[in-house]
């Protein structure tokens, strides 16, 4: 009679099933040797509480979500790209370059349209990983990359 208990707990751990999760992660990197303002706009006004700061060489990351099952090529979670239509980069509190999902008919004299190889705004920019952690869990992340290039650009 003392065993029933025991069996029944061991029997019902057995019939449990684990849902398979992707964990999507989204990283910015800084790879110049400047800090880097990044500033998000909709409709010409700052988005409040959504700009970030890149030192030199930092690797932050800025969002992470996660979905049922294993999703390939899912959003890239970058919540605050979300919500702006524009976002001005600085470089060292001087040089600006703003990048746009379109340009506006009084646009900055730098920036990026969205097709550019360099907007932050496009998903297409961010190079795409995925590792299967085990029979569970995938993890997935997007990572862009300022370059000395953006530097140049933006002066």
């Amino acid at each position: 009679m003392k065993r029933w208990p025991i069996l029944l707990l061991m029997m019902s751990a057995a019939g449990c099933s684990k849902d398979k999760t992707t964990v999507t992660r989204t990283w910015l990197q800084n790879t110049t040797a400047h800090t880097i303002a990044i500033e998000p706009y909709f409709r010409g006004v700052l988005v409040p509480g959504q700009s970030l700061t890149l030192t030199a060489g930092q690797l932050l990351e800025v969002a992470r979500g996660t979905s049922a099952g294993f999703a390939d090529r899912t959003d890239f979670a970058a919540g605050f790209l979300h919500a702006c239509d524009s976002i001005v980069v600085t470089f060292n509190n001087q040089h600006k370059i703003s990048h746009y999902r379109a340009v506006p008919a009084q646009a900055r004299p730098r920036h990026y349209p969205f097709a550019a190889a360099r907007n932050l705004l496009n998903k297409e920019n961010y190079p795409y990983t995925r590792q299967d952690v085990n029979a569970y869990g995938r993890n997935t992340s997007y990572l862009f990359t300022f370059t000395e290039q953006d530097y140049r650009d933006a002066q």
